[in-house]
């Protein structure tokens, strides 16, 4: 009996499967025009609207940036945050350096390949005083 997988089939299986991921990363990546953070400007009622949203189709997603040129120019405190994005999907503190309060809003599924969920995070001090914000891929 012949045997049709051998070490090198295999191998070759497994390049032609990684070079079609990568390639079909890139065509998502530029046909989703560059950077998928800066898609529309931020919107309060949409981004409520996409409260607990883990999908694909979460809009919050393309506000990102336009949400992070908000809480950087403004430095909204903690309560001031929360009424303007509503309610977190998630919070925590986190006591690695120093303490801090962070707060963690679902975006959907943009970063990698998609495979994964994406939160927006937004870090205060104890004091509730905006730090910073970032995407985090989970």
């Amino acid at each position: 009996m012949k045997t049709i997988f051998t070490h090198r089939n295999n191998i070759s299986v497994f390049l032609i499967f990684f070079a079609t991921l990568i390639f079909s990363s890139c065509v998502s990546y530029i046909a989703k025009g560059g950077n998928i953070f800066d898609d529309l400007p931020f919107n309060e009622v949409v981004w409520k609207e996409n409260a607990g949203n883990w999908g694909t189709d979460n809009d919050r997603g393309k506000m990102v940036e336009s949400l992070q040129s908000i809480l950087n120019e403004k430095k909204l405190n903690k309560l001031e945050t929360i009424e303007l994005l509503g309610e977190p999907e998630d919070a925590f503190i986190n006591d690695y350096e120093e303490e801090r309060d962070i707060l963690l809003y679902s975006i959907g599924w943009w970063t990698g390949y998609g495979i994964d969920p994406d939160t927006f995070d937004i870090v205060f001090d104890m004091d509730g005083n905006f730090i910073n914000s970032f995407v985090h891929q989970h």
